[in-house]
């Protein structure tokens, strides 16, 4: 399931479901853009319109745990590979990977890269064809044009055409990495969320998460006066309490000051949010799972 939180103001936040098994489903990442809204479960690839109509259902075998949205193209990575298809949902190519696929990005114009068993593989984004390894050890990634961020263990690289600027031990194993439009790193794991100078690696700031982080998205500044002229940074995760799991959002001025927060509670036991994406129109889209009363 996922839900869509417009930033200004924070709330109507309105909720939906894609076609998987509701009740044992899960939803594992988002993609969006300016026409599309991508999103992949245990059984497949949805795609919606710019006002959330569904547009094409693509039914798979194995789950799929990355989608990355680029151009007129969905990129999906499962765990037996990955594949890339039209917005209308027709296979355009797909590779094998034996570890699967845990991550995508996009370096440059068209180099396709995905997380599979701790290597960074890269491969066309328009042909599939495989061209190299390009890093070992990695737990997660982001790119942003030819800057690549890779996180392995406690320590944070990045490269920046393919030379590494810089590496900064953390204290945490990062569940996720962003890069916003100054080329600063925003960085969560732990119960921590941070940003990084993305020109020499020092910690501009550090805050506490209330829950455990999952995933990381940027929302691009000057479009929404609530947020302000700068980007921000949106963390989503999970909250714990004696009635179980909920989803908790955030988002995080590049000051580090907290402008608002949405929690989303099924009231039918553990919801845990997994990934978060936004839009150039100041939605934020978070997906996850949730439990309803069918499955009790």
């Amino acid at each position: 399931m996922g839900y869509m939180i417009n930033a200004q103001p924070v709330v109507p936040i309105e909720e939906w479901k894609a076609p998987f098994n509701y009740a044992r489903d899960a939803a594992w990442a988002v993609d969006a853009s300016d026409r599309s809204v991508a999103v992949v479960g245990n059984r497949g690839l949805v795609i919606y319109d710019e006002n959330g109509a569904e547009r094409a259902w693509v039914e798979m075998d194995v789950p799929q745990r990355a989608v990355l949205i680029v151009g007129e193209r969905v990129f999906t990575g499962g765990d037996n590979g990955i594949s890339a298809y039209s917005l209308d949902g027709d296979l355009l190519w797909s590779a094998a990977l034996a570890s699967g696929c845990q991550r995508l990005a996009l370096l440059g114009k068209d180099t396709l890269l995905a997380l599979s068993g701790g290597r960074i593989v890269s491969f066309s984004s328009l042909s599939g064809r495989r061209l190299r390894t390009v890093e070992r050890g990695v737990t997660v990634l982001a790119t942003s044009g030819t800057t690549l961020v890779v996180a392995k263990g406690n320590r944070i690289s990045c490269l920046k055409s393919e030379k590494i600027a810089w590496t900064r031990d953390v204290g945490f194993t990062a569940a996720d990495l962003a890069l916003d439009s100054d080329g600063d790193v925003w960085a969560i794991g732990g119960e921590s969320v941070l940003l990084i100078s993305g020109r020499t690696g020092s910690v501009m700031w550090k805050r506490e998460f209330p829950g455990t982080p999952t995933a990381i998205s940027v929302l691009s500044g000057g479009q929404i006066p609530l947020i302000g002229s700068r980007d921000s940074g949106v963390v989503t995760g999970y909250i714990e309490s004696d009635k179980g799991k909920d989803y908790i959002t955030i988002v995080f001025s590049s000051d580090g000051e907290i402008l608002w927060r949405a929690v989303y509670d099924s009231g039918h036991g553990d919801d845990i949010a997994y990934d978060v994406t936004t839009t150039d129109r100041g939605e934020i889209i978070v997906t996850g799972s949730a439990t309803n009363v069918a499955s009790d």
